[in-house]
């Protein structure tokens, strides 16, 4: 969820999650892989650069369209294929690259190391050919090891890749024969010579149950990640399509430049530009109620029994998106009259950016300054705020703070005498006679013993590590724990399996845990998300297909 500001950002540095899931991102469907690598291409500044551990599928895929869009603003500079067993102390032997990009400037011309890098094309592995990135068939020096055939899940042809040396050693040569990012770039980037500010790009907000328009006109709303077409009266509702769908799409637009409204006010824009956006606000709102009436419009009426009907009709459908309430509050409308005039958002500010403190009274207002702007107690700043030593702070705030032995840190009485506090207190006590305070704090909030008959671990839990899952399900199938790796996305609460073909073959997954129609691997998966299977027979009527549902193996399963 975090919005990143784009053509900002110096430098990308990370782990791709991976997860089964497609995002809506500028018109186009992407894998949460692809999502997080043209989130990331596009954050970067002009010159600033990206590596990523990937998959080998980033690379190796026959669909170039994550490959293209990224190609289409950064040069390829190279990529390191590691063995696959280069993550083997996380349970996971996979193919896995790491991809290194610099983002180029607007209109500079591109620079790719090697532009066969967009395509892929059959590398002949024991006698099979396997997709494979033309980059590593030019350049074979970047695979760290010796290619070998692996087979699928799926009856094609996989790859491996067995390590022929000791990995570091190897790393470190593979990054020496990158292009240095200083070739690449051919011209400076002028500096700027005066300060203007522009407004940040409209950042297009989709969370869980928001409404968006694609690429196709049609109306989808976000759920579980993916967006779902939206339908209502049984027809698909598009932004040119019936009235119900006209309707939305401007209400769509009205949440957005409300939100973009509030974002100038918050972020302390210059007054031209807060007065820009709450105009484009008006003209949209403008537009709707000369179509439609008021957003809030009410009408009244009675069932057959007599009972009172209120309804929202310019809402209908629309109330489902978390912002209604914001598109609703733009209006105060009276519902005796059935007259609307404008609140007060689209003629002034209604919140600001709150001016710096550079003074306080008392230190525990500096600690709540502190805690405020800096997230922790941070002695030097809460000292510039309020102009005492720190040793008088310290004194001042009391059991209000503590100070950790095994961080060094000050932390607040909150925080430290919460969490771990058996470890902290052990800590405390072997740190010496001056955390005499914090034992005593801390053997205060001790909790009492919880006995093993107290504790309830569902499968799937958050709590539970990943690491534990995989274990579990090791011993469960009777494979190696390689065999079977296991995620977990903590934000969309998935977790995900990706078994190989010992442990989709194995006789507890197929026998003992699993049915004729439903392997154990697919059965545990569902329940880590707490859900049931549901097992489909496909009936052929000539000209169309049936799915129903089997009944019977859905009980068996």
């Amino acid at each position: 969820d975090t919005k990143l500001p784009e053509d900002r950002i110096d430098a990308v540095i990370g782990n791709v999650p991976f997860a089964d899931l497609k995002l809506d991102y500028h018109g186009q469907k992407f894998s949460l892989h692809d999502y997080f690598f043209a989130k990331s291409v596009d954050a970067l500044k002009p010159g600033g650069v990206l590596a990523l551990v990937t998959s080998h599928f980033t690379l190796d895929k026959q669909n170039a369209s994550i490959r293209e869009y990224l190609a289409s603003k950064a040069d390829f500079v190279g990529a390191i294929r590691l063995p696959s067993n280069a993550f083997k102390r996380e349970g996971t032997a996979v193919v896995t690259d790491i991809v290194f990009l610099r983002k180029r400037a607007p209109g500079e011309p591109e620079q790719h190391s090697d532009p066969d890098w967009l395509s892929i094309a059959p590398l002949e592995i024991e006698g099979a050919e396997v997709p494979v990135n033309r980059y590593f068939l030019n350049h074979p020096e970047m695979v760290l090891g010796t290619w070998t055939r692996k087979d699928t899940l799926y009856g094609g042809e996989g790859l491996s890749v067995v390590a022929n040396a000791e990995l570091n050693g190897n790393l470190t040569e593979a990054i020496e024969r990158l292009p240095r990012f200083a070739t690449l770039h051919s011209s400076p980037i002028e500096a700027e010579t005066h300060s203007v500010f522009v407004p940040p790009p409209a950042e297009r907000h989709i969370g869980e149950g928001s409404f968006f328009i694609g690429s196709d006109r049609v109306l989808y709303q976000s759920q579980g990640g993916q967006g779902q077409s939206v339908v209502y009266g049984g027809t698909t509702l598009k932004a040119d399509g019936t009235m119900t769908g006209k309707r939305m799409a401007v209400l769509i637009e009205l949440r957005d430049r409300a939100r973009r409204v509030l974002q100038s006010q918050n972020e302390g824009w210059p007054e031209k530009h807060r007065d820009d956006a709450r105009q484009e606000l008006n003209r949209a709102y403008d537009r709707f109620v000369f179509a439609y009436g008021p957003i809030n419009k009410t009408t009244f009426g009675e069932t057959a029994d007599g009972s009172a009907i209120r309804r929202m009709p310019n809402l209908v459908k629309f109330k489902e998106d978390p912002d209604a309430m914001l598109v609703m509050s733009l209006e105060d409308y009276d519902e005796v009259t059935g007259k609307a005039t404008k609140a007060a958002i689209m003629s002034r500010d209604v919140v600001g950016k709150n001016p710096p403190i550079t003074k306080v009274n008392s230190a525990e207002e500096g600690l709540l300054v502190s805690l405020n702007q800096r997230g922790t107690v941070d002695l030097p700043f809460i000292a510039s705020l309020y102009g005492k030593p720190e040793n008088q702070i310290i004194e001042e705030l009391g059991e209000l703070i503590f100070h950790d032995p095994e961080s060094k840190e000050w932390q607040t009485a909150d925080a430290y005498l919460s969490g771990n506090v058996r470890s902290k207190l052990t800590a405390a006590e072997c740190a010496g006679p001056e955390y005499a305070r914090n034992v005593a704090a801390l053997r205060s909030v001790q909790p009492e013993d919880v006995l093993p008959g107290d504790i309830d671990a569902n499968l799937g839990a958050p709590w539970i590590p990943e690491r534990d899952i995989q274990a579990f399900a090791a011993e469960l199938f009777h494979v190696e724990p390689s065999s079977i790796p296991v995620a977990h996305l903590k934000k969309d609460a998935v977790w995900s399996i990706a078994p190989d073909y010992a442990a989709e073959q194995s006789v507890a997954a197929i026998s003992e845990f699993g049915t004729a129609r439903a392997n154990g691997t697919s059965l545990l998966e569902l329940a880590l998300n707490m859900k049931t299977p549901t097992i489909y027979d496909t009936i052929d009527h000539g000209d169309r297909e049936e799915r129903v549902v089997n009944q019977e193996a859905t009980l068996a399963a």
